[in-house]
């Protein structure tokens, strides 16, 4: 607890007093010196890579701003629409939405006047952004579940004695959720529960979804088994209906599962939830919810995020969303004999409630988010301030501020987590094509040079990229095996052989037990139905001579000019 609460008074100076003489956006002064940054601009894009934003931006303002296409950073997706305004103000707004003020970006000029060039150059302390948040936010969750464990072990009036330390762990300023806490037994039922099954030197692995725990109930203690029993009736209450007939509930569980995880991949959660998991019919029950210190970590994370000249509200946010009519996209620049794009790629509900703000106000909106966010609804006829109001009482909890009249929106996991974005140079070496067909070769050397991780975040907007991550095991054997796509295959050996039959897919697969297989290749054709262009994956492998084809197929449709990819 000691070191925790230095941590957190550290952290806080941090916030309080990190030197605002430090400058990396576009200065007054560099705007006076180079009028081009004046030019006004109008662009519209959902999720588009960075790299592939600031070339837009550079060909309708004629002023070159790019970022190292090398850098994995130049892959972050990113939503932007503005209306008639100035660069220099968008290039501050994308400035502002990446960095933090421990994490700050740099816009570097370079060149002669007049002519002056702009890079967008993340420092070693943006590049690993994660690294000191994750340390903090990972400390006060460990704080937040010892503080329930020690809790739970106490009487009901000792606890409410504990209220305003459970308050604090939780961030919290009115006590709202240390009181309802304190207030529901059923909820230190579930804590003791845990505590009383899972081994001490166990408990913070399980807690931190590092590992699970698995015990028969008969094997637990006589005070566990009435635990259980205790809770089961409090969750499972008998209902007497009108007609006199008991509606049973369910058999208690034979075993206590008990793990942590933090949802989807995708998901904005940085925590994790410790469940009770109930196998037999089926998901699992809360114990421990994360939601809570969410919040909390949610508001350090803000305050670190609103720099100098930046605040939290805005009177443009009283302004009211008239019926919004979405802007055109303009198409992005791609080189000579590729396809074009609009400068789309994937439906996200909170970002196109976003967008309706922008067009209803003409108010400009820059957005950082996870590709799965719930609809917030509609805010058209209400004021932009109610809209953002909802933030606070949705589990998506994002994060805004606003710079001059910019909204900027961002999720506070993206600070915490690890970079999962793929460079952009390899996003156009291998998912652009000239005739508008992925190949089977690009797509093995993108799936081979990126983890897992990576992929992830990859096929979190493409449904071709998720098809192929189910075969993803046997695309890793391009980079030891380029052969694995030629027309001849790879010919196996006892241990590719064995490492096949250990994928998952295939594990059951009748085919790979046999020993007559001799060879494997993933096989390409292109469909050219026109309900259905594109390019078909599958795995093969040669038995008694013959090609014969394994169960799965990825089908990559073909991305035709004027349409959106995915």
């Amino acid at each position: 607890m000691r070191s925790f609460k230095l941590c957190l008074l550290v952290l806080c100076v941090v916030i309080l007093y990190s030197s605002p003489l430090f400058a990396s956006d576009i200065t007054p002064k560099m705007r006076m010196e180079d009028p081009r940054l004046e030019k006004h601009i109008t662009l519209v894009g959902k999720g588009a890579y960075l790299a592939e934003l600031l070339s837009t931006m550079a060909k309708e303002s004629d002023v070159e701003v790019v970022i190292d296409e090398r850098d994995e950073l130049s892959g972050t997706r990113v939503s932007l629409s503005v209306n008639n305004v100035p660069l220099s103000d968008v290039m501050n707004a994308i400035w502002s939405l990446v960095s933090n003020r421990e994490a700050r970006w740099a816009w570097l000029r370079k060149g002669e006047p007049g002519k002056y060039r702009y890079v967008l150059f993340p420092s070693a302390d943006a590049k690993e952004k994660n690294r000191a948040l994750q340390q903090y936010a990972q400390m006060a969750f460990d704080n937040y579940m010892g503080t329930m464990l020690s809790m739970a072990r106490m009487m009901p009036q000792e606890r409410k004695k504990n209220q305003k330390n459970l308050a604090a762990t939780l961030f919290e300023d009115k006590e709202y959720w240390a009181k309802a806490f304190v207030d529901a037994p059923e909820i230190w039922d579930g804590v003791l529960l845990f505590a009383e099954t899972v081994p001490p030197n166990l408990q913070q692995k399980v807690m931190r979804g590092e590992r699970d725990f698995r015990i028969a109930v008969k094997q637990a203690s006589p005070e566990v088994q009435e635990r259980l029993h205790r809770i089961w009736a409090t969750w499972y209450p008998v209902v007497q209906q009108s007609d006199g007939s008991v509606d049973a509930p369910p058999p208690e569980p034979d075993e206590l599962h008990f793990y942590s995880h933090s949802g989807d991949k995708s998901s904005p959660d940085m925590l994790c939830t410790l469940y009770l998991g109930l196998d037999k019919m089926g998901g699992g029950m809360s114990l421990i919810s994360e939601f809570a210190i969410e919040k909390g970590l949610r508001s350090v994370i803000r305050k670190l995020w609103i720099m100098l000249g930046e605040t939290d509200d805005s009177l443009l946010a009283d302004k009211e969303v008239t019926e919004a009519h979405s802007l055109q996209p303009p198409q992005i620049p791609v080189r000579e004999g590729e396809v074009s794009r609009p400068l789309t790629r994937y439906s996200n509900a909170l970002v196109n409630r976003l967008f309706e703000i922008a067009d209803g106000t003409s108010t400009p909106i820059l957005a950082l988010l996870p590709y799965k966010q719930r609809d917030p609804g509609s805010p058209v006829k209400q004021k932009i301030r109610g809209f953002l109001e909802k933030f606070e009482f949705q589990p998506i909890l994002p994060i805004y501020k606003w710079r001059g009249d910019f909204l900027l929106v961002n999720y506070p996991r993206w600070f915490v987590e690890e970079n999962r974005s793929i460079p952009y140079e390899l996003i156009r070496a291998c998912l652009f094509s000239k005739n508008g067909v992925i190949t089977l070769l690009n797509l093995a050397k993108l799936m081979s040079r990126i983890n897992d991780a990576q992929a992830e975040e990859l096929a979190s907007s493409s449904q071709s990229i998720r098809s192929a991550l189910i075969m993803r095991p046997l695309f890793a054997l391009y980079q030891r095996y380029p052969e694995v796509i030629l027309p001849n295959g790879l010919a196996l050996n006892a241990e590719q052989l064995a490492y096949i039959r250990n994928i998952p897919l295939y594990a059951s697969d009748t085919l790979i037990q046999q020993n007559a297989i001799t060879h494997l290749r993933l096989h390409s054709f292109e469909v050219t139905e026109s309900y259905g262009k594109g390019l078909v994956i599958r795995p093969e492998v040669m038995l008694n001579g013959k090609w014969v084809s394994l169960g799965g197929f990825i089908q990559i449709p073909k991305v035709d000019k004027g349409l959106t990819l995915e």
